[in-house]
C-alpha cells in the first residue's frame, strides 16, 4: 500500500462506454490509465489512451509492453508488483513531465509502418 498515492488519487466509475465520443472523452481527461491485467496480448485500450495522449501502465507480460516506451509513453511494470505499479502511478501523477504517448503509438502504430511490416515479412518469408 502507498499512501501517498491514495492521498491523491480519485477514480470514478464511468459505467460502460460504447461509443467513440465517450471513449475519447474519457481517455483524455484520464491521467493515466492503469491496466493490471494478468493476461492481454495486446490491448486496444492501450493503444486508444495513448492515441488520446493519457500515459499508461502496464504488467510487462503477453506482448503488452511492446506499446509503452517506459518514462515517455508510461511504464511497464515487472509482472504482479503491485509496489512498482503503484508507484509507476503515483510518478505519472506527481512528476509533471512531458511524455508523449501519442506521438509513440502514432509513429509506431500507423497504417504506412504496419503495411511496410507486412511487405518486409512477405518478402523475407517469399526469399526463402
Amino acid at each position: 500500500k502507498i499512501p501517498e498515492l491514495d492521498a491523491i488519487t480519485k477514480c470514478f466509475y464511468l459505467d460502460h462506454l460504447s461509443d467513440g465520443i465517450s471513449l475519447r472523452m474519457a481517455y483524455s481527461a484520464s491521467d493515466v490509465f492503469a491496466l493490471p491485467s494478468k493476461l492481454d496480448n495486446l490491448p486496444l485500450t492501450v493503444m486508444e489512451a495513448q492515441s488520446c495522449n493519457t500515459p499508461v501502465v502496464l504488467f510487462r507480460m503477453s506482448g503488452q509492453q511492446d506499446l509503452i516506451v517506459d518514462e515517455d509513453s508510461g511504464f511497464s511494470i515487472e509482472p504482479f508488483d503491485t509496489i512498482a505499479f503503484g508507484k509507476a502511478l503515483l510518478e505519472i501523477l506527481k512528476v509533471q513531465k512531458i511524455r508523449q504517448p501519442r506521438r509513440h503509438i502514432l509513429n509506431k502504430n500507423n497504417e504506412n509502418v504496419i503495411a511496410n511490416s507486412y511487405t518486409e515479412l512477405y518478402s523475407e518469408i517469399l526469399k526463402k
